[in-house]
This record gives structure tokens, sequence and C-alpha cells, in this order.
């Protein structure tokens, strides 16, 4: 029993099954301790030298730095022109000199095609080395807690609240990257993808 309950089950790094090999055993998603002890103890166990980082936000992008700095021949594959998709076009282009400078291989423009146990086949065509391969292409808010609660989601996916974070349900309240919020600079809902604003 409870008088008031708050929900805060987080979100789930984004695992497409439209992309074949999404499930071997060499492909990690990262989102939290365990998941990058899980990928180090692999990388150290199998000595993998080729890594491909599927994305190039944040998480992509510090995996891609961590990697690197330990000996790794790093690619980083961005299905848009750009990464950091939040930084104006420009900005990023300081980031891209950045990766090059440091040696790390980028592809822009070019998705996922396939995943093999030796290689990524990108919708280009090309073929990319990869010992490992680790997707950092986004999270989706958990919400079958809530949807079996029969609490009502907003038009991102994620859980709809109020101001005070209150769902459909008077006594069920919501936080963190679950939750839809109002971007009053869009004026539009927006989901909360990154653990810094989440957890404001």
């Amino acid at each position: 029993p409870y008088d008031d309950l708050v929900l805060s089950p987080g979100a789930s790094p984004i695992r497409p099954k439209s992309i074949p090999g999404v499930d071997l055993p060499h492909v990690f998603t990262v989102r939290n301790v365990t998941d990058i002890d899980l990928l180090d103890r692999y990388v150290r166990r199998e000595n993998a030298g080729d890594v491909v980082v599927v994305g190039g936000g944040f998480i992509g992008l510090e995996v891609a730095e961590n990697l690197k700095e330990a000996g790794k021949h790093v690619t980083v594959v961005e299905a848009a022109d750009q990464v950091m998709a939040p930084f104006d076009y420009d900005m990023s282009q300081i980031l891209h000199k950045e990766l090059l400078d440091n040696g790390v291989e980028l592809f822009l423009g070019d998705g996922v095609k396939a995943i093999a146990e030796d290689h990524v086949t990108l919708v280009s065509g090309r073929e990319i080395p990869a010992d490992v391969v680790v997707l950092a292409i986004g999270v989706m808010p958990e919400t079958a807690l809530a949807k079996d609660a029969g609490l009502e989601l907003g038009e991102t996916g994620a859980i709809k609240v109020s101001a005070d974070f209150c769902t459909s349900d008077p006594h069920i309240y919501a936080v963190g990257d679950a939750i839809e919020v109002y971007n009053s600079l869009t004026h539009r809902p927006a989901k909360l993808p990154l653990a810094g604003p989440a957890l404001r």
C-alpha cells in the first residue's frame, strides 16, 4: 500500500532489431557502470584492437575517447552529417577536427546496415573492421510499469507529467529520463535523455 508513489525507472539504450547482428556477443550498449565493466572486461579478455562506436552523441564520444586512450583503433559512425546533434553545425566542425587529430576515424552521413563477427557494414556498402561494436545511438524511456499502471504517455512516448511531476494518476509522480517535460524554448514536449537534466 502507498499514499503516494514516485516512479523513476530511467531509460534503456536503443538496440535496433532492424540491424542484423545487434545481438552478437561483441556488441555492447553503455548506460551504467555495469555496462562499462562488461565492455572493459571483454576488450581486455579478447585483446580487441578495432572498435566501432555507432553514434556521435555524448555517450558515443566519451566511449570513443576512453577506448582511444586505451590504445584501441576507434572508428565513430554517425548517420547524421555531424557529431553532437544539439550543437550548431559549425561548432561540430571543431569536434570533428579534434577526433581526427587524435586518430579517431569518423564516418558521417552513413548509418549501420549490418553487424558481422569481424566487421560492420554501412549503408553506403563500406566495411569497417570491428572486434567490438558499441551502440550509442540513444535511449528510450522505460515506460512498461507506467503503461501497466494505466498512466498516460505523452506525445514523445515518455510518461506525461504536470509541472509538479504528477502523472495522470493524482497519487503517482514520475521523474528522471522516463518523463516528458515542457521545453520553454521550443514550446513543445521533450524527453530528458541525459543524466544531468534528468537528475535536475
